[in-house]
């Protein structure tokens, strides 16, 4: 997934119910029409239809091929996984392509907790959270560059900082305990 840092990162399955929550929240403006464009909705559509499809079959499909549409089309998939929408993984058995991914929606690879998953807003703290604590000490100032959801990941972070689950210090963020 694209969700750190818009860089394609490996996200373990412990975070999924937490990762869940963010996904369907994203899903909720979606579906208002208020984050996506017409090119990223086609992707979806055709990917709720049609499940998990390699990139250049994706193109060919919805006729997106040739280079004035490589950048749109690309830029299209990497919002979609940086919201958490699609997820991608490399064929095992590429044709021609070295590199190719296949997508899929995230609904299609989730395991969806029907157990109370967490409010749109402790979902982000519990990831921001994990997210200091790997990175052990981090510069504050980065934080606001780690995830898309700028202004709701600032009160997550303040409400970390106010409950004790992350320490403040010189300009550097902490966790306090270490999963």
């Amino acid at each position: 997934m694209r969700i750190f840092r818009d860089t394609k990162t490996l996200v373990s399955k412990r975070l999924w119910p937490i990762l869940d929550s963010i996904v369907q929240h994203s899903r909720k403006l979606a579906s208002e029409r208020r984050i996506l464009s017409g090119a990223e909705w086609r992707i979806l559509d055709f990917l709720e239809e049609n499940g998990p499809t390699r990139t250049d079959k994706l193109r060919v499909a919805l006729q997106l091929t040739g280079k004035t549409n490589t950048s749109p089309f690309h830029r299209s998939l990497a919002k979609l996984e940086g919201l958490g929408l699609i997820v991608g993984h490399e064929d095992p058995k590429p044709e021609r392509h070295l590199h190719a991914n296949i997508w899929q929606l995230w609904s299609q690879v989730s395991e969806r907790s029907k157990r109370n998953p967490p409010s749109y807003e402790k979902a982000l703290g519990d990831l921001l959270q994990c997210a200091i604590e790997a990175a052990v000490l981090v510069p504050e100032k980065e934080v606001e560059s780690w995830f898309r959801w700028n202004g709701s990941l600032l009160e997550a972070r303040e409400s970390l900082v106010s409950s004790g689950r992350v320490l403040r210090e010189g300009g550097f963020l902490l966790a306090t305990r270490v999963a």
